[in-house]
């Protein structure tokens, strides 16, 4: 796997050497304080059935979705804000990966929706641990059939907020 990451469009960190699947994880520290937009950007490494960034573990803390990025090593607390960051892949065949950043100890409700606004399957519906979070759905109802190609929402709520982003799953 190849990647960069870049700050406001330009990159900021672009390893010399190819990762590979058994290889010790890598630490990166970077100071982002003076920036608006934050990127990864996975240049090679995937396939359709395997996605590479599910044992990745990173953590990026911001204040809100419309605040300025701070510095990730000086921030100790998590936001006080739900944050839902979307889904890789997107579009997705298999399963798809569903981020959020949720405040300390907050009941989270995360449902995936048709384009009915029929829900068709709950993925959480519980107090959560705070900070970064993921839900992995696998395109399937919660009587476990095998729901068609077509869009999706995904909706997260805590009682004080609710996101909402779309989902697409391709047969």
């Amino acid at each position: 796997m190849t990647f960069e990451v870049k700050l406001d469009g330009s990159t900021i960190y672009k390893p010399g050497k190819v990762f590979q699947w058994g290889m010790p994880a890598e630490y990166i520290k970077l100071n982002v304080s003076n920036g608006d937009k934050l990127e990864l950007l996975v240049h090679s490494g995937g396939d359709i059935d395997y996605d590479h960034a599910d044992w990745a573990d990173a953590k990026v803390w911001v204040d809100s979705v419309y605040g300025d990025v701070k510095n990730i090593a000086s921030q100790t607390t998590p936001p006080q804000n739900m944050v839902l960051l979307g889904n890789y892949p997107n579009p997705f065949n298999s399963h798809t990966t569903i981020l959020f950043i949720a405040p300390p100890e907050s009941p989270i409700s995360l449902i995936i929706y048709n384009v009915l606004g029929e829900k068709v399957k709950t993925l959480i519906d519980q107090k959560k641990l705070s900070g970064a979070q993921k839900a992995i759905w696998d395109g399937t109802d919660n009587l476990g059939n095998v729901l068609s190609s077509g869009i999706y929402f995904c909706k997260i709520s805590n009682g004080k907020q609710c996101k909402t982003s779309k989902i697409l799953l391709l047969r």
